[in-house]
This record gives structure tokens, C-alpha cells and sequence, in this order.
């Protein structure tokens, strides 16, 4: 049976004191003090945003355009990057179009966007001003009854933020999920990493069988690490390229490709969750503190992946989940797809950029400066820097 999973931040990571078995090695080239080749500041006019994800666009005039979430609202801002400015945005409000609360976006063209409702396992297209132009009601069904006979799974929406749990091949016309196995409410069982992460459904099966695809890294297999519900992917050529948190190798084509950060040296310090049970403050310690590969980008043009790594940090007494993560330093790692290997890794100071939101384009990246501890940040603007890499 299928059920969505809420899971909040706050339990994700349940990990003991472990050094990661693994034999990556790095000899790549760091660089420091890498200045934007320039600043674009979107004057919002005022207008209040609470974007949840993001999503960048190359339109029609090959200009730059970001679509951002706003679940609250319920609508999608869109800005044009190349013009740096505010162009319109897109309400799919319940009066208008009876839309369940949205968690996910994807943008399939300028008139089709498929918005994912984790409440109701609902997908929803609507057009460019936001009217309901079709809709699924997804009721997945799973071909192995052995497994099915001791867990439930269902859509992982622990990653929604990082915009990387829905995914849509538009050649294939197929749905991605990143998936969770579980029995009840318990997600802490040893076994759940012997089921693939992820799943593929195409639109035009009506029976809705679900096929699975990936599997977790070895150091997750071996119970190194005991428990993370933060993996998450992106879509190369309708292939899964997956990221796992606490493994410096990512999947792709059924390839482990070794990718490991400079600064991915240290112990990870958290919780194993199947001997012991941490209190609330030490999951957040262990969430906070840790380095992580956060998430990885592909750069389509380049055919590259960007993996975006979190450093692991000493705690911050007194401050929350959101603002002690925040505060991390990160760097950028550049990896050829092609010639499997890393080739340099960017390191960007903390406190100027919310590292979640990190775009590509076909000359460098785009990095929003949305950290709530820049004190440079100008109120009623978005500031987006952009790097040629």
C-alpha cells in the first residue's frame, strides 16, 4: 500500500559516531575567494514571497528564468534572470482551480506546469495562468508481494525543498519518485536499505504499476550508516543521477562514480537510531553538524555534475534546526560526467548563500543570496550572483 510521507526535518538523521568506509581519495584542485561576475537584484516591488523550490528555465529567446514555489499562496513567481527582473506570476489558488495543498512543482513548458500534492498523491497540470488542465490521482501498485507483505512505501517528501523528490521525463512521459520503505510508522528498520530508492511511473498506465530502479550505497548497506531520508536525484537522459548524504560517491546508470569532497575528512557525528533513542536535541546536532552532500545539479550543456557539499560544523548553542544548518560552510564540487572525474571544487564562504539554491546555466552557475545571516541583503529585492566556472 502506498501512503505519502511527511517527514519533517527535524527527524531525519539518526547516525552514531562512524567513519564512512570508503576508499575515494581527492587530488583535484580547490578555489578560493571566488568572486561573482555579477550581482542581478529583482526589485519585487514590495510583493511578499515564501518560495519553496525553484526550478530554471531556458525559454524560447534562450533567456534565463526562474519559476519558484510558493506553496503558501499557492502560485509560481517567475523571473527573468536575463532581464533581472520580476515577470509575472502564475495563481493556482483552491478557488480558482480546487488544488490540494502542493508540495513540488515541475515545469514541462511555459502553458504546462504539473504541481504534486503529497496529502493527496494527487498530480495536477495546469496552464499558464493557473487553470486545472488535467489531473491523477496516483494510486501506486507495487508487483512484489514479498516485500509488500512487510512494508509500506510511499513518496518520499522529506527532500522538498532541495526540489529533487518529483521529477518528469518529458521524452518518456514517465513520473520519478524518490522512495521510502517502512512498516507503520516505523522507518528505523535495518532492512530499508535493501530496497531500491526510487521509482518510475508512466502517465499512460492506467493499472499505475510502479517500477523501482538505484540502490543504496554500501556503506548504507552495512549499516555505517543506520539511518538518512535525504537522498535525492536529478534527471539525466530519464535516468536517476542519485545523491546520498553521508556517501561521497553518487549512482548513475547503475555505476557507482567516485566524487568525494576536500573537506569530506571528518567523523560523522550522529545517531544510530536501531540501538539507541536520541532525544530531539541530539538529531538536530547530529542534522546540523554533519557534512552532507546536499544535492547534485547536472549541467545538461556541459554534460557535468555539480555536487553541493555542506562542511561539517561545531554546534551553535541556541540557535534552531534551520538556522544552525544554515550557517555551514559549503563548496561546490565540478565533476565531468564524461571522463568520470572531479574536476575542481569551489569553496564559498557561510552566511552570504542559501546553498540549497544553485542552478546551472551553459557558462557557470547561478546562487541565490537568500541567507537569512547575510546582513547585506536588501530588503523588498532578490539578489541572485552569478559564477562563470
Amino acid at each position: 500500500m502506498c501512503k505519502n510521507l511527511q517527514i519533517f526535518i527535524f527527524f531525519i538523521v539518526f547516525v552514531s559516531c562512524v567513519s564512512p568506509k570508503d576508499d575515494t581519495e581527492t587530488n583535484h584542485s580547490i578555489v578560493e575567494d571566488l568572486k561573482p561576475n555579477k550581482t542581478i537584484q529583482i526589485d519585487l516591488d514590495g510583493a511578499q514571497y515564501d518560495n519553496d523550490s525553484y526550478q530554471l528555465i531556458n525559454n524560447s529567446k534562450g533567456q534565463d528564468v526562474l519559476y519558484g514555489l510558493d506553496k503558501f499562496k499557492k502560485r509560481i513567481n517567475i523571473y527573468n534572470l536575463s532581464l533581472e527582473s520580476y515577470a509575472s506570476f502564475i495563481d493556482f489558488s483552491a478557488e480558482k482551480s480546487n488544488i490540494n495543498e502542493v508540495h513540488q512543482f515541475h515545469v514541462v513548458n511555459k502553458d504546462s506546469i504539473m504541481l504534486f500534492s503529497t496529502p493527496t498523491n494527487t498530480l495536477y497540470l495546469v496552464n499558464d495562468v493557473g487553470e486545472l488542465t488535467n489531473k491523477w490521482q496516483l494510486d501506486f501498485t507495487y508487483d512484489n508481494n514479498d516485500l509488500l507483505d512487510k512494508f509500506d512505501f510511499g513518496v518520499l517528501t522529506a527532500v522538498s525543498d532541495y526540489n529533487s523528490f518529483f521529477k518528469f521525463d518529458n521524452t518518456s512521459n514517465e513520473l520519478y519518485f524518490s522512495l521510502a520503505f517502512y512498516n507503520g510508522t516505523n522507518f528505523l528498520n535495518k532492512d530499508v536499505y535493501k530496497y531500491p530508492p526510487f521509482g518510475v511511473l508512466a502517465l499512460t498506465d492506467s493499472s499505475q504499476i510502479l517500477k523501482t530502479c538505484g540502490e543504496f550505497p554500501e556503506n548504507y548497506i552495512s549499516n555505517d550508516i543506520p539511518f538518512d531520508i535525504c537522498y535525492n536525484f536529478a534527471l539525466v537522459n530519464g535516468k536517476p543521477l542519485a545523491s546520498f548524504q553521508y556517501s561521497p560517491n553518487f549512482l548513475f546508470n547503475d555505476t557507482w562514480l567516485k566524487a568525494k569532497s576536500a573537506f569530506d575528512e571528518q567523523e560523522y557525528k550522529t545517531y544510530n537510531r536501531f540501538n539507541t533513542d536520541p532525544t530531539s536535541e541530539e538529531q538536530l546536532a547530529g542534522y546540523n553538524t554533519n557534512f552532507a552532500y546536499v544535492k547534485n545539479i547536472y549541467d545538461s550543456v556541459n554534460e557535468n555534475v555539480f555536487r553541493i557539499c555542506k562542511h561539517q560544523q561545531e554546534p551553535i548553542n541556541g540557535d534552531g534546526l534551520y538556522n544552525q544548518y544554515i550557517q555551514s560552510e559549503w563548496s561546490l564540487l565540478k565533476y565531468d560526467l564524461n571522463l568520470k572525474e572531479t574536476l575542481t571544487e569551489y569553496n564559498f564562504p557561510k552566511n552570504i548563500y542559501d546553498f540549497r539554491w544553485v542552478f546551472t546555466n551553459n557558462d557557470g552557475v547561478y546562487i541565490i543570496r537568500e541567507n537569512p545571516f547575510n546582513e547585506s541583503n536588501i530588503e523588498d529585492k532578490l539578489e541572485i550572483d552569478f559564477f562563470e566556472l
